[in-house]
């Protein structure tokens, strides 16, 4: 069947023959223009011709208009100059809301609505009538519409704050729009709906206007009209001077029923169908129509592929007769990587999302860089994510990777300039810029410089061409902003390029009339294919909700004849029976996955066409196979390399704890060595309190080491000497050692939890009655070795601090942060997890890892020290309670607390550790994974064992 281009451009040929060339035609998007010449080149034989002039809507109106059409942020930014004055406000609180009431403005101006009578200020029932009984003299419904919503906005009983605001900004906004109208003028500019309805309001019905004196406008292919273009085409009927070629079908053009058909029907009653003898029958013959559903996008464009080669298998090529319609152009990259190699052509004409480029990632870091700017000195995030990019990394590997370990050893959060210092483009890069032109200067000179690469390859072609069009429109936006003559701050214009650039996008090479088309809805009008693929068709994307923000509340809208959503519902309805009206082939597919954000719903079309149309609709279902095998339980056995490693170990009641927790996890930490991603954290985290509590305390009992009558002297600690230690102590954990740091809400509340943590544990060492000591040593390592069936290893360990008490015993203190308790079952308990029942059975009893650290603290420094030991575990926040003894308590032994460690304690405690050796020595006894799964959610290795 012909399309609809061929038949209008036969139409015309046939009415003006070579004087086509001297015809205005009008279509409503660019692409047209191809496929139309196209149509003429095959109806003139090939014979040489001076092409149409071809414009689209926006050229002709404004080649009517002395005005020209001003730069988004420059219209803003007058806008906000004359809403000053009624409304004082910053710029940067004014910009979004100042693009919707633009947005509105233009609204109003393209439907030539009264603003006078849109922004009324209406006080009583009776001015409601005066006021717009005239302007609805014979439309009930929308007189009923404005007479309810002022009815239930000025009544003063149930005014809000918010209706007092919208009422005290409504009353304004007539005089802002007549006064930013007229300032407009003044400049010579104007926005889109401005210029039109001047155009508009210019025509005068029977008079000759020379603009359009001897020409001849063909308007084709359009749809839904605002009332400005209606008048124009108004008045070109009536002059004779223009001509309407109308693209519908009967099957929704008729039948009254039919949205689709909503604005065409309006029209061609209004100005006439200069083409009646178009074939308008197209929809009702045969087509294949096939609806497929998948649970993924990613799935769909798989099922994209075998599509594609089944029309191959078909027809024996893949040409320009096949079109992939994206309804979400977020599709398009996965859709590139989804096209078979039969489709050796491609032409895509929504181009390549700079955003989706790697100098854009550069540029989006350098934003994120200064806009985290603190009194000089840069995130670490941002830093790193700058020095791992693959463009800084080309050029200073070496100092990138020193400047990253550099952070990453000293846990640096907040990164001074003068780390960079020794390399010139890290320099240029990490240096604060105060304002926006100086801003606009930096990416100037990093992305000129990081552009700058010596090849010829294709990588670097594509690099200079990206980096080339961000900087072009870096440039278009600063000059922009020294037009607007407002002081931008640094955080709007941010926002403003990354707008501007998000709708950027680079053209793809290739030939527009051959291969397999790639093209978004819009740029489907007045094109016609044999096959058409239309992916992502939910309720969600198609028609979708793409009604934007307005002041003006939807009843009003609805009163004055404003854009509603049924008229945008009606719209992409025309789009999609349009497109299929003449196709053989069509294929809708849609993901069915539903999430926070979509439903998917598939679209409503797809019901239509399954209910009411006269055609079969086939449907399939790709379906995800998940993999259900079961975990597999991991088992390591020991190697020679892994006894090697074993035997040169020195064990610390970490390690073995870790053992006695999971063998597996002591084998993944401990042999291999595995460790977590290091990550610096911007806050002290909960695992950061017990650090700081650590480094506090050292802190403020460093000066007592050696000194008598140690609780004398912590009694007069003040309350100002614990804060400055903790809050010193917070600085260092955080890698920010003598750096004054600013403390976040909930990093002031983990530095509360500290200081009430180093008060309990100062008072309870102060308290009255307490036996006197020395501290003899803080954060003191120790090593003795341990024999066991012929074999001797070192145990280890670091107390946290030594106190020697009056008597000559050495006090062992360990510091706790979290909730660990003093209380243990049996000294055998310790080196397991099982415990046994009253009826004789095991079950799962956690062994008391911060009593066993304590006692074996103990058991070594005894040993070396040749000295009773008493061990004392300071669980901090159990401190402050009157009735608190830091001494491990067994339950097995009568609940009777630790003083000392007894003989019988020490050799049972040497018993576990050789009973614990043995089996972590015996090369038959591989590392396994724990009984007890609910030790696994804190695991660092928990997806390895998949648990």
């Amino acid at each position: 069947m012909k399309k609809f281009l061929t038949e209008t451009a036969e139409s015309l040929y046939a009415a003006y023959g070579a004087g086509i060339s001297d015809l205005y035609i009008i279509f409503p998007g660019k692409r047209a223009r191809l496929f139309f010449n196209e149509a003429l080149l095959e109806i003139t034989g090939g014979r040489p011709m001076w092409q149409p002039r071809y414009l689209s809507m926006d050229d002709l109106v404004r080649s009517l208009s002395p005005l020209e059409t001003g730069d988004r942020l420059r219209l803003v930014a007058e806008l906000y100059k004359i809403y000053d004055r009624y409304h004082p406000e910053p710029f940067d609180r004014f910009f979004r809301w100042g693009e919707m009431l633009l947005s509105d403005f233009d609204t109003i101006d393209k439907y030539l609505i009264d603003a006078a009578a849109l922004y009324a200020n209406v006080s009583d029932l009776r001015e409601i009538e005066s006021r717009f009984g005239g302007l609805f003299a014979e439309n009930d419904e929308a007189m009923a519409l404005v007479r309810g919503f002022w009815q239930t906005l000025d009544r003063p009983s149930v005014k809000s704050v918010e209706q007092q605001q919208f009422l005290k900004i409504w009353r304004s906004l007539h005089s802002i729009y007549s006064e930013y109208k007229a300032r407009l003028r003044e400049l010579g500019i104007g926005y889109g709906g401005m210029i039109y309805r001047d155009v508009a309001e210019s025509l005068a019905p029977g008079d000759t206007d020379e603009r359009f004196a001897g020409k001849t406008f063909c308007f084709v292919g359009f749809n839904a009209l605002n009332e400005c273009e209606k008048r124009l085409f108004g008045y070109l009927k009536e002059t004779g001077a223009g001509r309407f070629y109308w693209d519908y079908d009967n099957y929704f053009y008729r039948s009254e029923d039919q949205e689709a058909g909503r604005f065409i029907r309006r029209n061609t009653a209004r100005f006439g169908d200069d083409a009646p003898d178009l074939a308008r029958d197209n929809f009702e013959r045969p087509k294949r129509i096939e609806v497929i559903s998948t649970p993924s996008d990613i799935l769909q464009c798989k099922a994209l592929y075998r599509e594609l080669e089944k029309i191959y298998k078909q027809q024996g090529f893949i040409d320009k007769e096949t079109a992939i319609v994206l309804t979400d152009e977020n599709l398009l990259l996965p859709v590139l990587h989804s096209i078979p190699p039969a489709a050796a052509a491609l032409n895509v004409t929504m181009g390549y999302p700079l955003a989706n480029t790697v100098p854009y990632m550069l540029l989006e870091r350098l934003l994120m860089l200064q806009s985290h700017v603190r009194e000089g000195h840069f995130s670490h995030t941002d830093v790193l994510g700058l020095l791992a990019h693959p463009y800084v990394a080309e050029q200073a590997a070496a100092a990138a990777k020193a400047v990253a370990d550099r952070i990453n050893t000293w846990q640096t959060v907040w990164v001074p300039p003068d780390f960079f210092e020794d390399n010139d483009l890290l320099r240029r890069i990490f240096r604060p810029v105060p304002d926006v032109e100086q801003l606009q200067l930096y990416i100037e000179d990093i992305l000129s410089g990081l552009g700058a690469v010596p090849s010829d390859s294709e990588e670097a072609r594509q690099r200079k061409e990206f980096i080339f069009t961000i900087l072009d429109n870096v440039i278009r936006l600063g000059n922009t902003v020294r037009e607007c003559g407002i002081e931008l701050p640094t955080g709007i214009y941010i926002s403003l390029l990354r707008q501007t650039l998000a709708k950027t996008r680079v053209p793809y090479e290739g030939e527009p009339l051959s291969g397999l088309q790639i093209m978004g809805i819009l740029e489907t009008r007045n094109l016609d294919f044999d096959n058409v693929i239309l992916l992502s068709l939910t309720d969600d994307t198609f028609p979708g909700n793409r009604e934007g923000s307005s002041y003006i509340p939807f009843n009003l809208r609805q009163a004055f004849g404003l854009p509603t959503p049924q008229d945008h519902e009606a719209m992409y309805a025309y789009y999609f029976y349009r497109l299929i009206a003449r196709c053989r082939r069509l294929t809708m597919m849609y993901s069915s996955a539903a999430d926070d954000k979509r439903t998917g719903e598939q679209s409503r079309y797809i019901y239509q066409l399954e209910y009411e149309s006269p055609h079969a609709v086939e449907r399939s279902n790709i379906n995800l196979r998940i993999d259900y095998r079961p975990v597999e339980p991991i088992s390591v056995a020991k190697s020679p390399e892994i006894m090697r490693r074993l035997a040169a170990m020195e064990f610390y009641p970490s390690k073995l704890n870790r053992y006695i927790d999971c063998p597996l996890k002591f084998y993944f930490a401990d042999i291999e060595r595995l460790e977590t991603p290091e990550q610096i954290e911007q806050e002290v985290t909960h695992l950061d309190v017990g650090n700081t509590l650590h480094r506090a305390l050292e802190l403020l009992y460093a000066p007592l080491v050696g000194r008598s009558d140690a609780a004398r002297h912590i009694a007069a600690l003040a309350a100002a000497d614990i804060r400055d230690a903790v809050e010193r102590s917070m600085a260092d954990v955080m890698g920010a050692r003598g750096q004054q740091i600013e403390l976040s809400g909930r990093m002031s509340l983990h530095r509360d939890i500290v200081i009430r943590y180093v008060e309990n544990i100062r008072r309870f060492d102060a308290r009255e009655g307490g036996a006197p000591f020395i501290v003899e040593g803080l954060e003191r390592t120790v090593k003795h070795p341990f024999d066991f069936g012929g074999r001797s290893v070192t145990l280890a360990g670091v107390a946290d601090r030594i106190d020697r008490l009056h008597d000559g015993t050495l006090r062992i203190v360990d510091y706790k942060s979290g909730g660990d308790t003093p209380e243990f079952v049996s000294v055998e308990n310790l080196f397991s997890d099982e415990g046994v029942t009253r009826d004789g059975e095991l079950r799962y009893e956690p062994h008391n890892g911060a009593v066993l650290q304590t006692l074996l603290y103990a058991l070594i420094f005894g040993t070396v020290e040749h000295a009773d030991v008493s061990p004392a575990l300071y669980v901090a926040r159990k401190m402050g309670v009157p009735d608190f003894s830091p001494r491990p308590v067994c339950k097995s032994d009568g609940m009777m607390p630790v003083e000392r460690l007894r003989p019988e304690q020490a050799a049972a405690l040497a018993d576990g550790l050789e009973r614990l050796f043995t089996t972590l020595f015996d090369a038959s006894v591989p590392f396994v994974q724990t009984a007890h799964e609910q030790k696994c959610a804190v695991c660092d290795f928990r997806n390895i064992c998949r648990r």
